[in-house]
């Protein structure tokens, strides 16, 4: 029988630390399944429960050496691997507070997120660490390299340390007092900003375990979950808690790819995994093979439900479902099983689930009818599930969890039948590909290029799914800049994710009677006969999902 999700279950959770603390979880998990395997890494190793105990707590020795404890913040820019598992783990059994980095991120938007965590270490590697911005980070004072790193990297003033200070220790860690709490803060998840820099979610063990246990309800103890997306995320760094919860066991695959999926499913007996929509596009382009239902894979959790999703559930023989969660809050609504037989319609993400609330509201936070769109707000009855604010951003706070609601930001609808559809995001997040694109970040690294005196980011329709970004520039009198030279400037300045795909130049961007630009006014026009097509002008350099 499907694990229940009802209020009863999230209090009952909130009163016992063994249903949700992490810590607390593994240890007594590790204890009664000690020898089952629990994180398998897709190029090794494999780790047992028990030995994850014991690699978490050597790693949570090792940063008490390094002077950490409990509320500390940790800056991390790792990729995917046992490193920032183990890093994660071992921090949150010190109570410390990890604040991963996405290891694409270059330039302003990488020292920005430095600055902001506001905090004096990041374990890092030797191959990131020449993109940290040490002379413009002036409170980084100590950095943890995995890695030769050459000691004229940083300046003087930054002590530089070996990965060997990390290495797991024979001691544990001393006891946590007051012992850790469903309410206490493990983890700063950044998001990205719609008028601004990037936001961190201050992520609590209740708010991540519900995530967790809940969203992913179906599982059991045989299951065995592969996480296709990276551990600095929400979406990627969210799932021990419900595979410790029910004993299962967990495969880190590294970034999504197409021509290796099918493999890493059937050689690590994969039964349960999460795809964003556009992975099922990606899985689908690949030609029709008499091996397609040969796997164990048997359900997957996609988001946002596609077009296609129907065709990819009958051809590969996988049952799915879909829920709707953002990094601020747990799955308040989700769907029931859904087979190919009986696909519902574009956007829909379920109904909502015992313990919360929902409404969507006018600009005025006023409720409308159903069938009509408006903001979705959440609550919910348990305290800590939906996160309390953002880190060091007060106002931002207030607005997004005024008048006793959570506001998401994204348009919905409800049927008369209390089923909840997504029409549209938040008009200023691009999401491409998986990622979550702040256009004042876009916008930022074009206006840094001389020749531009105003542009517009925004997110246009792809042929795939989701966004693709589109950018419209407004260059200096006298400026002959081509689109071309201002996508290269954008391959120096931002991630490969964030560089534009449609380049626009007009003498001069519409404008309110306040002087801000009608982004509203280019985003209907959307591509026209006179925007530059970086796919089309430079297909050498087209990036795929291999």
């Amino acid at each position: 029988m499907p694990y229940q999700l009802s209020l009863e279950s999230l209090l009952h959770r909130l009163n016992d630390p063994a249903e949700c603390v992490l810590p607390v979880m593994l240890d007594r998990q590790a204890e009664r399944i000690g020898d089952r395997e629990l994180f398998l890494f897709d190029k090794g190793p494999v780790w047992t429960y028990a030995q994850t105990r014991m690699i978490a707590r050597g790693t949570a020795a090792a940063f008490e050496g390094l002077g950490v404890r409990r509320g500390d913040r940790v800056l991390v820019l790792l990729e995917d691997g046992p490193d920032i598992v183990r890093i994660s783990l071992g921090l949150s059994y010190i109570g410390a507070v990890m604040a991963p980095l996405n290891p694409e991120l270059i330039g302003d938007v990488l020292t920005n997120l430095i600055n902001y965590a506001d905090t004096d270490l990041l374990v890092t590697t030797d191959k990131l660490a020449a993109r940290i911005p040490a002379v413009d980070c002036p409170k980084l004072r100590r950095v943890v390299v995995f890695g030769e790193c050459p000691p004229e990297l940083f300046p003087s003033r930054i002590e530089v340390m070996s990965g060997d200070c990390l290495a797991i220790s024979n001691r544990s860690p001393a006891p946590a007092i007051p012992p850790i709490a469903p309410w206490d803060v493990h983890t700063l998840f950044f998001t990205s900003g719609t008028t601004g820099v990037s936001k961190a979610v201050e992520s609590t063990h209740m708010h991540c375990g519900t995530m967790s246990i809940d969203g992913l309800y179906l599982l059991t103890e045989n299951d065995r979950f592969a996480i296709p997306c990276s551990y600095f995320h929400i979406g990627g760094a969210f799932v021990p808690w419900g595979i410790i919860h029910r004993g299962a066991s967990v495969v880190i695959v590294g970034k999504f790819s197409a021509s290796q999926f099918w493999r890493q499913v059937i050689e690590h007996r994969i039964t349960a995994t999460l795809l964003i929509g556009v992975m099922c596009d990606f899985l689908l382009s690949r030609p029709p093979s008499p091996e397609d239902k040969a796997h164990p894979l048997r359900f997957a959790i996609v988001q946002p439900l596609p077009r296609n999703a129907g065709e990819f559930s009958k051809r590969f023989g996988v049952q799915i479902f879909t829920q709707f969660d953002q990094t601020e809050t747990p799955p308040a609504i989700i769907s029931e099983p859904i087979d190919h037989d009986s696909m519902p319609p574009l956007g829909y993400c379920g109904r909502l689930r015992d313990g919360f609330e929902a409404r969507i509201m006018d600009a005025n936070d006023c409720e409308v009818a159903p069938g009509v769109s408006g903001e979705l707000a959440l609550r919910c009855g348990a305290p800590w599930v939906i996160a309390t604010g953002y880190f060091q951003k007060p106002l931002e706070s207030a607005k997004a969890w005024r008048n006793g609601w959570f506001h998401t930001g994204d348009i919905f609808k409800k049927d008369t039948e209390g089923r909840y559809f997504f029409v549209d995001r938040s008009k200023d997040v691009i999401r491409r590909r998986g990622e979550n694109i702040s256009s004042f970040d876009v916008e930022s690294a074009l206006v840094a290029h001389l020749d531009v005196e105003a542009c517009a980011a925004f997110g246009v329709a792809s042929e795939l799914s989701e966004d693709e970004v589109m950018v419209v520039v407004q260059l200096r009198e006298g400026a002959r800049t081509s689109p071309e030279d201002l996508a290269r400037h954008m391959q120096g300045s931002v991630p490969e994710f964030m560089v534009p795909r449609y380049l626009r130049i007009l003498p001069e961007l519409p404008r309110s009677a306040t002087d801000k630009v009608k982004k509203d006014d280019l985003r209907c026009q959307g591509v026209t006969s006179d925007t530059w097509d970086r796919d089309k002008a430079m297909p050498g350099r087209r990036r795929s999902v291999s």
